[in-house]
C-alpha cells in the first residue's frame, strides 16, 4: 500500500469485533497505540465498523427458529446487499478483505469464497491485484446489478429455490461455481498464482538487521 498509493489515495475500514464477555473493542487499543507512535489518529480516512457476536436468545411465545441451513439460495440472493460496491463509509463494511498473510479478497466477509481471492500483496503490486479483480466476469456481473440477485439472469430462480445453504457466503460459493460452469468464464484467483510461504512473510516486511519480537 505504501509503495503503490499516497496517504490520500486510500480510505481504510477496520471491522472491529468485540469480545461478547466484556464488549471491549480492540480498535481502541489500536488507536491509542497509533497516537502514541504517530500523533493524531486519521479519523477522516480510517473508518470503523464495530460489532458484537452474541448467541441468539428466544423469548417465551416467540416463533421457532428457522434454521439458516434450510434457507434457499434464492432467498439469500434476494436479500444480499451490494457485496462489491466500490464505496466505503463509517457505517458500511469495507468491500475488500486483506488478511495478515497478504491475501486480498474482493469481499469483506471473513469466510469469503476462495475464488474471490485475487492476489497476494507480498508477491505483486496492489494495482495488479485490483486490475485482476476488475477483470472478473463474476464480480462485474454482481457489481452491475447491486448484489447476488444479479445472478438470477444467469441461474434460473426455479433452480436456486431448490438449493439450500446457511449464509450469504455459502450461496456466493455455490453461485460462483455455477456461474463459471454456465458461462464458461473462469475467474483468475490467487490459487492460480505462486504462493509465498508463511514463514517467509516476516522477512519480507522486516527491515534488514531488525530483531524479531
Amino acid at each position: 500500500m505504501v509503495t503503490e498509493f499516497t496517504d490520500r489515495n486510500l480510505n481504510i475500514a477496520v471491522s472491529s469485533l468485540a469480545d461478547p464477555a466484556d464488549r471491549q473493542h480492540k480498535i481502541y487499543q489500536l488507536m491509542e497505540l497509533y497516537e502514541r507512535t504517530y500523533g493524531d489518529f486519521p479519523h477522516d480516512r480510517v473508518h470503523s465498523t464495530m460489532r458484537v457476536y452474541l448467541e441468539n436468545e428466544r423469548l417465551p411465545g416467540q416463533a421457532d427458529i428457522r434454521r439458516p441451513g434450510h434457507t434457499t439460495v434464492a432467498e439469500w440472493m434476494d436479500a444480499c446487499y451490494d457485496c462489491f460496491a466500490p464505496t466505503v463509509g463509517s457505517c458500511m463494511l469495507p468491500t475488500a478483505l486483506l488478511k495478515a498473510n497478504g491475501s486480498m479478497y474482493a469481499c469483506a466477509a471473513f469466510n469469503v469464497p476462495n475464488k474471490l481471492g485475487f492476489g497476494d500483496i507480498f508477491a505483486e503490486p496492489v494495482r495488479d491485484i485490483l486490475a485482476r479483480t476488475n477483470q472478473s466476469p463474476y464480480v462485474a456481473t454482481v457489481r452491475a446489478r447491486g448484489g447476488l440477485k444479479a445472478l438470477h439472469d444467469v441461474i434460473l430462480r426455479a433452480e436456486t429455490e431448490q438449493m439450500t445453504c446457511g449464509s450469504f457466503c455459502g450461496s456466493c460459493k455455490i453461485l460462483i461455481d455455477d456461474f463459471e460452469q454456465r458461462t464458461g468464464q473462469r475467474t483468475l484467483t490467487r490459487t492460480d498464482l505462486p504462493l509465498v510461504p508463511a514463514d517467509a512473510l516476516w522477512s519480507r516486511v522486516r527491515p534488514k538487521g531488525a530483531l524479531r519480537g
